[in-house]
Order: C-alpha cells, then sequence, then structure tokens
C-alpha cells in the first residue's frame, strides 16, 4: 500500500497568533500610568521623559527576563520558582502507546521520516525510553484565581527543549504518572 503525500499534508497550520486579553502593549501603558520617578528610579532611567525607560527599552528588558527564565527552565530539572504565581517545570511521562494508538491524534507523525520511507512513521522517544517531555506550570496555593489563568510555552521554547532534550541525553527531569 502506498501513500500520497501530495495529500498527506497541506494546508496551513493554522492561526498563527493566540487571543489574549491583554498583551505586552497594554502592560506597557500600564507601566507608564503607574510608574515615574516620583515612585521609582533605576539605572535604565531617562530624566528627559520623565518615565523610568521608554517603550523600547521596556521591551529589550522584558525580553531578557523572559529568556533568562526560559534558559533556567530548560537547564534545571526544579524549574523556576516565579512569586507568587508558582513554579514553571518541565515535566517527563512515560508513554502508554495501548492508550495512545486508539486516541485520535495520539501518536504524533514524523511527517520527514514518512516521507523518505513512504509510509507512517510515528514519533516514540527512543532516545529518550519512550517518555514524552512537556512545560507545566504547578500553580501555587497563595495565587487565588490561578484557574483563571493558562500557560502556553511558544513554540520557540518548545523547539528549544526538542533540541536540547536530542543534543544532551544526561538532562533529565521529573517524571509525572
Amino acid at each position: 500500500m502506498s501513500i500520497d503525500f501530495s495529500k498527506f499534508c497541506v494546508g496551513k497550520r493554522g492561526k498563527a497568533k493566540v487571543a489574549t486579553d491583554y498583551g505586552i502593549k497594554d502592560y506597557y501603558k500600564y507601566y507608564k500610568k503607574t510608574v515615574t520617578f516620583q515612585t521609582f528610579t533605576s539605572k535604565y532611567s531617562h530624566p528627559s521623559t520623565g518615565l523610568v525607560v521608554d517603550e523600547k527599552t521596556y521591551y529589550k528588558i522584558l525580553k531578557e527576563f523572559f529568556q533568562l527564565v526560559s534558559d533556567k527552565v530548560l537547564k534545571d530539572p526544579d524549574g523556576a520558582r516565579i512569586s507568587p504565581l508558582g513554579i514553571i517545570q518541565i515535566t517527563k511521562k512515560r508513554m502508554d502507546f495501548e492508550k495512545l494508538a486508539n486516541k485520535p491524534g495520539g501518536l504524533k507523525i514524523d511527517y520527514k521520516t514518512s516521507k523518505e520511507k513512504g509510509m507512517i512513521v510515528y514519533h516514540l522517544n527512543e532516545h529518550r525510553s519512550y517518555c514524552s517531555y512537556r512545560f507545566s506550570w504547578s500553580r501555587s496555593p497563595s495565587f487565588k484565581i490561578a484557574r483563571a489563568y493558562a500557560f502556553k510555552a511558544t513554540r520557540q521554547n518548545k523547539r528549544r527543549l526538542a533540541k536540547s532534550l536530542i543534543s544532551d541525553l544526561t538532562l533529565d527531569f521529573f517524571e509525572t504518572s
């Protein structure tokens, strides 16, 4: 039996943006409204604007901060503790092939290898003892409205995780059931 790969993977992935209530521009507006020289001083201060930092510098600081958090999560099995939100970490789970085979979209297809071999091949994570890895958020009990929020790792961070798991076989994370 042959597979027609021209119809195997056709079309776009879907919407590129995630709909959110608030974004980085809203954070900067709030920051601009609440923080001034009278309330805060910093090495990034600009006396001419009256604000602690301009918009471009604000985005740069946030980008560097989130890069540091991402690096910590990817390298440290304990993850990154962000008070009062909780802990963001990577967890591993042994793959249950019986359950995944019966679930639609359960086993992920390796499109590149499938196209080369002419048959469907699945990602089984043999190099990692058949375990799957994912980002998880352990909410802090003191964060009362935590259920109103969700955490979804960016595609870039998911790719970085996959690359680090392949390149560094000594890297290991806590297993969940």
